[in-house]
């Protein structure tokens, strides 16, 4: 979820995106439970946000890429 709203424009998706892109990914969820979790999670972890009104789930800042580790090279 987070690559697709940090690849989005405006670094947001709409809900109906996202119900839309889990149902492809989990074909056997309920995509609308699965959506509630990720929100709140989301949410808890001050990753992104969620506004209920436009039903649009936004990054307020540009979230850090994880680095690529350093004793790999």
């Amino acid at each position: 979820m987070l690559q697709l709203l940090q690849e989005a424009r405006g670094h947001r998706l709409s809900k109906e995106i996202i119900l839309e892109e889990l149902a492809v990914r989990l074909t056997t969820e309920d995509v609308e439970k699965v959506f509630s979790t990720i929100v709140g999670w989301g949410r808890y972890g001050e990753i992104w946000t969620y506004d209920a009104t436009s039903e649009e789930l936004y990054l307020e800042h540009e979230a850090p890429v994880p680095a690529a580790d350093a004793s790999a090279t």
